[in-house]
């Protein structure tokens, strides 16, 4: 009776995955299965990625000793590092290393969910700031899962009179009046801040606490003690 040799092949040719907000895939995102069958022990699956700065394989999955026949979700196979495409390959080797019947492969191909638009609310659009103190930037990112949204492009217009960080705080540096501008990294959506720096007033009821002695000097004799 002739052998019947394993079989190997993914339930799909092609797999798109769309990327959200931390760099992971879309929650809805339907992953395609890889399936083995017919193989017998000392069957060997190697698994490789045609570009591994797009798409990796995760680390204990690159080779697996197979004893019977199997599924795996291409999710517990891949770590996606970026946009990009990639082919990955599925192959069996016998116990001897030779390959078994046809490689199974398939295309993945990784896109960013975009930002549609930045808004700043109403009350938002103009912000002022004393001297050596910051303001966060409210605004609002739609979709809230864009890939962008959690690290958008801040800039100043002139950074004598502000400066803003990474999170979108803004400091104040002198009096004056400059923009504020937060930009989608792909450039395809952008919005803007007016801010207005304040000196800051001796009295500001924010300023630190000042501390001074009402007595220059005293003198104490020996086992006195004071409060």
């Amino acid at each position: 009776e002739a052998k019947t040799e394993p079989t190997i092949k993914f339930t799909a040719e092609e797999q798109k995955v769309v990327l959200v907000k931390g760099g992971k895939a879309d929650s809805e995102t339907k992953w395609a299965n890889l399936k083995v069958e017919g193989t017998v022990e000392g069957t060997k699956l190697q698994i490789e990625s045609s570009d591994t700065k797009v798409i990796s394989i995760v680390d204990y999955r690159k080779e697996i000793n197979l004893y019977s026949p199997c599924e795996y979700t291409l999710d517990d196979l891949l770590v996606i590092k970026s946009a990009g495409e990639a082919k990955i390959t599925a192959t069996l080797y016998d116990k001897d290393d030779k390959v078994i019947g046809k490689p199974a492969t398939i295309t993945v191909t990784a896109t960013k969910k975009p930002i549609e638009k930045i808004t700043v609310a109403e009350d938002a659009k103009s912000i002022k700031i004393k001297e050596g103190y910051s303001k966060s930037a409210n605004l609002t990112v739609e979709p809230a899962d864009a890939y962008y949204a959690g690290s958008l492009n801040w800039s100043v217009k002139d950074e004598s009179i502000a400066i803003v960080d990474k999170d979108g705080y803004v400091k104040g540096v002198k009096e004056g009046t400059t923009t504020v501008y937060a930009k989608d990294p792909d450039g395809k959506a952008e919005a803007e801040i007016e801010v207005t720096v304040e000196a800051k007033a001796a009295e500001d009821e924010d300023a630190a606490p000042k501390l001074s002695f009402t007595t220059k000097s005293f003198q104490l004799k020996k086992d006195d003690y004071c409060v």
